[in-house]
């Protein structure tokens, strides 16, 4: 992702968690660390927007939005592709493992299908299966008013419901930073954890109780998108891991 797409998306997140929140922000600055200044009840403060994944994490981070990174530029490299031909604007549900095989064929068959011509948001159901040994993928296809391409599987699964090892390292990430934040902002610098629902990777639900060493942080919130936004308790024990 490029950071200008990303510093999109860091204030997508905010203005969504703002909206289903209690709280009175008002965005004053966007910046590059922290990402935000914002305003609340007089005063103001640097915030640094982070993400919080689902499931296995290893030395390169989140295998499964790692996963989902590699189908997304599969997915928009046929779409592109297709809309160069067409100048139609479909949604695309795939169902099924995209293999380089089953890609290779799915903008041809699209053309064919002339959704130009189709009523809008009629759903069509494409079958790639040739009878061989690669997996079938099926494709349900709509005319619609934006492009919308996506695999299911990318965006359903299983709820993680022990996020706190993720949440702590996510925080003691952007401690290393903390001091650089501070000198820039001033000392109230808090963090917003985005758990993106949805996507598989963001699907997290916080256990009763929980909570954190802020390791410095005036505050942190979780944003469980796109539910609720709530402030993480803090905790003094240093013996977080």
């Amino acid at each position: 992702m490029t950071k200008k797409l990303q510093k999109r998306w860091e204030r997508i997140f905010l203005n969504e968690a703002i909206a289903r929140s209690k709280f009175q922000w008002t965005i004053v600055e966007e910046r590059e660390g922290p990402d935000f200044i914002v305003e609340h009840a007089g005063g103001r403060f640097g915030l640094e927007v982070v993400d919080v994944f689902a499931g296995k994490v290893d030395g390169a981070g989140s295998v499964l939005r790692r996963k989902e990174g590699i189908n997304e530029q599969k997915v928009a490299a046929l779409r592109r592709e297709y809309e160069a031909n067409t100048g139609v604007g479909i949604q695309v549900q795939f169902i099924g493992p995209l293999s380089d095989y089953r890609a290779s064929q799915v903008v041809e068959r699209l053309i064919a299908e002339d959704f130009a011509n189709k009523p809008l948001a009629e759903p069509n159901v494409i079958l790639l299966d040739d009878g061989w040994m690669h997996p079938k993928l099926k494709l349900i296809v709509r005319r619609w008013d934006r492009p919308d391409w996506y695999i299911v599987n990318d965006r359903v699964g299983w709820v993680d419901m022990r996020p706190n090892l993720a949440i702590n390292c996510a925080i003691r990430k952007k401690t290393r930073r903390l001091k650089e934040y501070q000198t820039a902002v001033g000392p109230d610098v808090r963090l917003l954890l985005v758990a993106d629902g949805m996507k598989a990777s963001g699907k997290i639900r916080l256990p009763a109780g929980s909570a954190f060493y802020l390791r410095g942080f005036n505050a942190a919130y979780l944003y469980c998108r796109p539910e609720y936004l709530i402030p993480l308790t803090s905790r003094t024990s240093t013996s977080a891991k």
